[in-house]
């Protein structure tokens, strides 16, 4: 029920929006003094609502899968296809290594992209279908939206979910003209381990070595990140001095000490006996003294896998956003700020009441999704093509 709201909301709000003729229609800045914005003011922000392909409210292409919604493609309006399962590397290893991708036909003229990061604690679970809502938001919004996933931390150790990300950012840049993508504006979004993704592909350089494979001649970088509950700091000075003052980590415990495990059949152990990616596993069990050990072994990857480590005055432009209450701890985020000032920084960190996690901060509150879009469009200079009728 809750998920058919959340449907109903979106695709209501949407064309309302339309007929409004607006997009982002709460402003970060209240610039009309009641949080208004005029669309005209952002280059190409009115532009993407009247030209991109709109989703009816009796024809959405959303389907009901358990207790999430993914996108049937046959569902999609004329001009707007969905391939799915597609690799971004050679060879993939596992199902991890491939993205789903939303895009436009005819693909002749560019528009920008926005590649989507999904959740699920980096560890046994996680999976690319959960980014579709999102995917399908963004897309009436005038974006090539692409669903990347990575391996997760029982399929793989740390860095290599960073390296899948930048190989399929690559990618999609060597393939650009193909989906018709302006390799020159791509964006990343994620919410909880994908906030933490979307950030560090943002703010890791080439320099430190978690490039992966594939299309090196390729940027990894993207122009802007969006991060919706996430964490940025897990070195071990940080986590010990957070456990201290009682700000335990609640969400996906046991997630570090299966990503820095470099022994496969020690992972599948860590699984199978202490519960890592249950949905009821509590903090206070032994999965969080098993990711305090895992941090006191591998320092070294804790501070590489940390944005706040790579972060610079000169790395992408980032929006912050994080529940008043969430389960993963606010403190993430607020910390976060103080490093983005310290670094000579301006990027928004922005509370939002209630607790609402993850992909939920854009799908369930209009004023979040409006600043994302306003966001979005300004760092991606949005501009989009006439719309078609092409299937």
């Amino acid at each position: 029920m809750e998920l058919e709201q959340t449907i109903g909301k979106m695709k209501t709000e949407r064309t309302l929006l339309l007929v409004a003729g607006l997009v982002g229609i709460f402003a970060l800045t209240a610039a009309n003094g009641e949080g208004q914005l005029n669309p005209n003011s952002v280059p190409g922000l009115a532009l993407a609502a009247a030209n991109t392909p709109v989703l009816t409210k009796t024809g959405s292409p959303l389907v009901k899968q358990g207790k999430r919604a993914r996108i049937d493609a046959a569902k999609l309006p004329a001009g707007m296809i969905l391939d799915e399962d597609v690799p971004f590397v050679a060879s993939p290893q596992n199902p991890y290594q491939r993205l789903d991708i939303l895009y436009f036909k005819p693909t002749s003229q560019p528009r920008a992209a926005i590649v989507v990061l999904h959740g699920g604690g980096f560890s046994s679970t996680g999976n690319r279908k959960w980014c579709h809502p999102l995917m399908l938001q963004l897309a009436q919004e005038g974006y090539v939206t692409v669903a990347v996933g990575y391996r997760v931390a029982l399929a793989a150790p740390y860095p290599a979910q960073i390296e899948d990300c930048k190989t399929a950012i690559r990618w999609l840049r060597a393939n650009a003209a193909k989906y018709g993508i302006d390799p020159e504006h791509i964006g990343g979004l994620g919410g909880s381990a994908g906030a933490v993704m979307a950030a560090l592909v943002a703010v890791v350089d080439k320099a430190a070595g978690m490039e992966g494979s594939g299309h090196l001649e390729q940027s990894s970088r993207v122009q802007a990140a969006v991060c919706l509950s996430g964490a940025y700091d897990f070195r071990l000075e940080t986590y010990q001095r957070l456990s201290a003052e009682g700000h335990v980590q609640r969400e996906h415990p046991g997630g570090l000490a299966l990503l820095f495990e470099p022994d496969p059949l020690k992972r599948r152990q860590l699984v199978k006996q202490l519960g890592v990616g249950r949905a009821d596993a509590e903090a206070t069990s032994p999965l969080a003294a098993a990711d305090l050990r895992a941090l006191e072994a591998h320092p070294d990857w804790a501070r590489g896998f940390s944005p706040v480590t790579h972060l610079t005055k000169d790395s992408p432009p980032l929006l912050i956003f994080h529940s008043e209450h969430d389960q993963l701890d606010p403190r993430n985020a607020k910390e976060f700020e103080q490093a983005l000032r310290a670094a000579g920084r301006q990027d928004a960190v922005i509370i939002v009441p209630g607790n609402d996690h993850g992909d939920a901060l854009y799908l369930r509150h209009p004023d979040v999704r409006a600043k994302v879009n306003v966001f979005l469009a300004e760092q991606l200079h949005v501009g989009v093509p006439p719309p078609t009728t092409e299937k």
